[in-house]
């Protein structure tokens, strides 16, 4: 595998902040490459390789998609706070809502991927670092025991309230 490098922040697509918009572009442009190469000259263990590799992608991915849900809860959030008397079961539902169309998901597992989201950023460090290594599926992630005490703990009332800024 091949270390990544960041293009210069001047580079043709990049935004200030740092992450290419056309890097998923491309991404999915690979991917349909993938699909269509010819596997028949592969070997079994060539192809149990490449398995492996999909699988810590696929980690990996979600990885990413659990950040930017992640973000837009907060944003979604602070930009419809008037005041400290918001009405956060609503903020939280639209939140499941927005997340639920993007993914096209079921209410509960939008609701799971936000709780994920929002339990991996609140002192679950260790399981959000081998999810972002691709070593710990979305699954693993949402079943972990560490996750669902805290998810349990936390059951009841989901809002993003309390949550640690942006970038911690």
């Amino acid at each position: 595998m091949t270390a990544t490098q960041e293009p210069p922040a001047h580079a043709t697509g990049v935004p200030g902040g740092g992450f290419p918009s056309g890097d998923l572009t491309l991404l999915r442009f690979l991917v349909e490459q993938a699909l269509s190469a010819d596997t028949c000259a592969l070997s079994e263990a060539e192809l149990v390789d490449q398995i492996q590799e999909i699988e810590s992608l696929q980690a990996s991915l979600a990885a990413l998609q659990s950040t930017r849900i992640r973000a837009f809860a907060q944003a979604h959030v602070e930009n419809r706070r008037v005041d400290d008397r918001s009405d956060f079961d609503t903020l939280h539902r639209s939140v499941v809502a927005q997340i639920q169309l993007a993914c096209r998901v079921s209410t509960t597992e939008a609701r799971t991927r936000v709780a994920d989201a929002r339990d991996l950023h609140s002192g679950l460090d260790r399981i959000r670092g081998l999810h972002r290594a691709g070593e710990l599926s979305a699954a693993k992630v949402t079943s972990s025991p560490s996750s669902a005490a805290t998810s349990t703990r936390l059951s009841g009332r989901r809002s993003m309230p309390g949550s640690p800024p942006c970038g911690t």
